[in-house]
């Protein structure tokens, strides 16, 4: 967990997926990023952004995110 960079999607709680933002998870649905929750500071989690997605993001690829990410 702690070295997924921001802009990665995670399975979280209860198989729904997360984005990682900062600190924080956010779950996503239909209208949007909803119920932040702090980001888990260890462990390993379930990743469906594709591997050179993530590649990208960790190698300063900027996503544009619905506004509801930066809000929640």
């Amino acid at each position: 967990m702690a070295s997924l960079p921001d802009g990665t999607v995670i399975v979280g709680a209860a198989g729904a997926p997360h984005l990682v933002l900062g600190d924080r998870v956010l779950r996503f649905t239909f209208a949007g990023w909803a119920d932040a929750a702090p980001r888990p500071t260890g462990g390993t989690a379930s990743v469906l952004t594709p591997p050179t997605s993530v590649a990208a993001l960790a190698h300063g690829f900027v996503p544009h995110l619905h506004d509801s990410a930066r809000a929640g």
